[in-house]
């Protein structure tokens, strides 16, 4: 690792360290406000697109549980898998039974129950970070997971999803490597958020970090 690479890696590990803290900070009242609001957008949203690349919430990232719950119903759920340093996506009809752990307690579809989806069949796609910047870089966990699966799926929309304090006004340290995502869904509620799609679900406890 050269110089300029140290000094990147260095400059995204304190931003990590500070963007965690600060997303800890949210209230639970925003939370639910938020997983609501996320909700009620794309499950409207959705409904442009054949099939949605949404993720499993893990710690403290907004919630979302009750907008898988509602794609799933609607057979449009695609969630990614780990495997081999690569994500891998699958098609899942039923979030209680084809979903497991994985090593750093994060629910995946358990492959030998679900259909591989295409990267490059997908319009749609919800995507994590611990912060986006300006130019909607974002600023993920380190090991590179989505930046390869961007390449995968290059006329895709992915829509960055987050509260609004995981807004970074500058821009990060780039790399090579780095895609931005095309759309930034950041959340500050300022009022109740009332659903609009009915759900019924109750997610299961997850207490770590991604």
């Amino acid at each position: 690792m050269n110089a300029i690479q140290s000094s990147v890696t260095t400059t995204k590990s304190d931003l990590r360290k500070y963007f965690k803290l600060k997303r800890s900070m949210i209230t639970e009242e925003k939370r639910k406000k938020a997983k609501v609001l996320l909700l009620n957008h794309f499950g409207i949203l959705s409904q442009l697109h054949s099939h949605v690349l949404s993720f499993s919430s893990f710690g403290n990232e907004l919630d979302t549980w009750l907008l898988n719950e509602n794609l799933q119903k609607k057979g449009k759920l695609v969630l990614p898998t780990i495997v081999m340093k690569e994500l891998k996506l699958y098609l899942v009809t039923d979030i209680k039974k084809q979903l497991k752990k994985n090593s750093f307690g994060i629910l995946e579809p358990i492959p030998q129950l679900c259909k591989e989806i295409s990267p490059s069949s997908l319009s749609l796609a919800l995507i994590p970070a611990l912060a986006f910047d300006k130019n909607r870089h974002r600023l993920g966990y380190g090991k590179g997971y989505y930046d390869r699966l961007f390449k995968k799926m290059p006329l895709c929309n992915t829509w960055g999803i987050g509260f609004a304090s995981q807004q970074f006004p500058l821009s990060f340290p780039s790399e090579a490597h780095d895609i931005p995502v095309t759309h930034l869904f950041l959340v500050k509620p300022v009022i109740p958020a009332i659903p609009l799609i009915p759900h019924s679900v109750v997610p299961p406890k997850n207490n770590g970090n991604r």
